[in-house]
């Protein structure tokens, strides 16, 4: 993953508007990425993502939605999602993260409504919106002199060109299957109390269904089983605490719902690749000197 963030200051012109705003670029190739993401959500900005090449699934708010090459992926402020890649996937990514997003009718940093299908086909825009990021990604990049203003530009662009495409393909549901209100209230319960020690008849008797009811019409609209649901959750969470706060790996671990820390160091290392702690080193040494 290359990450760039904008370092350089708007002219006071364009700083008091209030207008959507670029907070940095990346740039993802899943044989290169060696700090995954787990489950997690952005409280103050959308996500952009264009499929440059490859098939994966991602999950958003707790729906398993198929992506491929040409898709734009909406990730409004505050939604919930998780990338899951087969090793056989291929699958590579620009993202683009924008800051101050109002649409008429919409909640601030909602690019869409949060109900419907967040995945949309670029078709004929795809060349558009790809080169539009790679302008934005190499002004970044190398520094160039202006890139903030560039980038400022670019940014308005690539709204104007995602708007053209959500508009043109319309609204869709999300095609989740039946008892759907059952699964809804079970995964917003888990988003609630994933920090709590939870089991899966825990959760049944809360819903009054059996066991094997209920974890089989939750992995069947959203395709994680309950507590698989649960530990991403758990996992991601301490990600986000790891790279935005001082916490110790002992606190956040306490934090996410782990009495144990070698507990808590074993899960991390088994969903991302390593310990909490070299998560947290690797991470600052890639943003060192990239934020404002």
């Amino acid at each position: 993953m290359i990450q760039c963030f904008v370092k350089q200051t708007l002219p006071p012109e364009l700083a008091a508007a209030k207008t959507p705003r670029l907070l940095y670029v990346s740039k993802i190739d899943t044989k290169l990425t060696d700090l995954p993401r787990v489950m997690h959500h952005h409280e103050g900005w959308i996500e952009l993502i264009l499929i440059l090449k490859g098939h994966g699934q991602y999950s958003i708010d707790g729906r398993q939605i198929k992506v491929c090459t040409g898709d734009l992926v909406v990730y409004n402020s505050d939604i919930i999602h998780d990338e899951i890649l087969p090793p056989e996937s291929q699958l590579a990514w620009v993202c683009v993260a924008i800051a101050q997003v109002q649409q008429p009718g919409l909640r601030a940093n909602a690019l869409i409504p949060d109900t419907i299908r967040p995945v949309f086909p670029t078709g004929d825009l795809f060349d558009s919106i790809r080169t539009t990021c790679d302008l934005m990604f190499d002004q970044l990049t190398h520094e160039r002199p202006g890139a903030v203003v560039t980038t400022y530009h670019l940014t308005q662009a690539l709204l104007t060109l995602a708007r053209q495409v959500i508009d043109r393909v319309g609204a869709t549901t999300d095609g989740s299957t039946h008892d759907e209100p059952l699964a809804q209230r079970v995964i917003h319960h888990l988003d609630r109390h994933y920090a709590e020690p939870i089991g899966l008849h825990d959760l049944a008797a809360t819903f009054h269904v059996s066991a094997y009811y209920l974890a089989h019409v939750f992995k069947d609209s959203y395709g994680y089983s309950p507590m698989q649901y649960m530990l991403r959750r758990r996992i991601g969470e301490a990600q986000s605490l790891l790279i935005s706060t001082k916490l110790s790996v002992t606190e956040i671990a306490t934090h996410v719902g782990y009495d144990h820390p070698s507990h808590f160091n074993r899960q991390f290392s088994k969903y991302v690749g390593m310990p909490p702690r070299q998560y947290r080193i690797d991470y600052l040494k890639t943003t060192a000197g990239k934020k404002d």
